[in-house]
């Protein structure tokens, strides 16, 4: 079942507002799709067939979680998503996997390639065939995040290595363990942090950042022997109490890798310039509730997209004035001078994870939807 997403209007009510964030709705294509269990990831993962898109979705807190492939049809750039007086084309499911255990994480790692990190601790990794619509576990890493009792603890997130070889994950248990694809068992782990690590992202080949819940990010350096971060960064926002102010996930800048972005359990969105100091540049309350997820646009990094569970998905837009000109990427420090919209209106339960690409975002939520918006003009 597809569902239009009008924010309390009419189509028509649609066609003729703007959003505070400059987009001309009338451009804008937005529905959400039932998908029959609360949606705890979802990450674009390129070309499907031509003029759609493969969307990966993964579920959590059923007796049965599945990772689910989505084709999803992108509009034409000279009729929209509909020539005039035919139906429009809604996403299709194309392939799934069951899985034993909820989602944490989704990646793509290119040429139909996912990593996919579970609550059990476990990491996968599958292979979607696209000619052949089919979904295949290529490799599973068992039992990588433990407790020191032994219980399993939850993998939290995963990232791939930026050409590709390999990968680490991070979890409850507070280790870093990283991958080559290669290999059966991990090339290393780290024991990391006594708080449980959040989230993880490269900002660099050899090096990476994580988040816990201690509102910590640190930098670590892989070519590094040492079992201790480089430098640690402190949340201004942080009472030192372990999950009071946890940090849930991070973004790095796709053209600056220097500036960070943060999103936590104060609500707070936070960006960093890891060259200026160990406090963040810029700290904005962004929802009244954990934020979960933040992104960047990878081709318009003014953009950022946050996703709560205030049932809100917002739309940062740090550059509204279109200053082009000036040097790299600022964060004003007054919410006043940004344009800050909620794309999804109102939802009754969370809204868990987010991503965009070209003009097309897309969010999982535990109202057991995904929900689209595609045809935005960034700029």
């Amino acid at each position: 079942q597809c569902v239009e997403v009008c924010e309390g209007h009419t189509q028509r009510d649609k066609r003729e507002k703007k959003t505070s964030a400059g987009f001309n709705m009338a451009t804008v294509h937005s529905f959400s799709k039932y998908v029959g269990e609360k949606v705890s990831a979802v990450r674009w993962c390129g070309a499907h067939t031509e003029g759609h898109s493969a969307l990966a979705v993964g579920g959590w807190d059923s007796e049965v979680n599945h990772l689910t492939i989505w084709s999803v049809p992108r509009p034409s750039k000279t009729t929209g998503f509909a020539q005039p007086g035919l139906a429009i084309q809604e996403p299709v499911q194309v392939a799934s996997a069951a899985l034993p255990a909820g989602v944490a994480a989704i990646e793509h790692v290119g040429t139909g390639e996912l990593l996919v990190g579970l609550m059990d601790g476990s990491v996968q990794l599958h292979t979607f065939h696209a000619a052949t619509d089919s979904l295949n576990q290529r490799r599973q890493w068992d039992q990588l995040h433990r407790f020191k009792t032994g219980a399993r603890a939850p993998c939290t997130d995963v990232a791939v290595h930026p050409d590709g070889v390999g990968a680490v994950s991070v979890g409850e248990d507070g280790s870093i363990n990283v991958l080559r694809f290669g290999d059966a068992s991990p090339q290393r782990v780290i024991a990391g942090c006594e708080s449980g690590i959040n989230g993880v992202a490269y900002q660099s080949s050899t090096q990476i950042l994580t988040v816990n819940n201690a509102a910590q990010m640190h930098l670590w350096d892989l070519r590094q022997k040492s079992t201790e971060p480089t430098k640690t960064f402190q949340s201004q926002a942080a009472a030192g109490e372990i999950g009071v102010n946890a940090l849930h996930g991070l973004a790095v800048h796709p053209d600056q890798p220097d500036i960070v972005s943060t999103c936590g359990s104060d609500g707070v969105l936070s960006v960093w310039d890891l060259r200026q100091g160990q406090f963040p540049t810029a700290l904005t309350q962004a929802h009244t509730a954990e934020v979960w997820d933040v992104r960047f646009h990878p081709l318009y990094p003014d953009h950022l997209f946050t996703a709560s569970e205030d049932g809100a998905l917002l739309h940062w837009n740090c550059n509204p004035t279109r200053s082009h000109g000036r040097m790299g990427f600022v964060m004003p420090t007054d919410s006043g001078k940004m344009q800050i919209t909620n794309l999804i209106g109102s939802t009754s339960l969370a809204v868990n994870s987010v991503d965009v690409d070209l003009d097309s975002v897309v969010c999982g939520t535990d109202n057991e939807a995904v929900v689209f918006f595609q045809g935005l003009q960034f700029q």
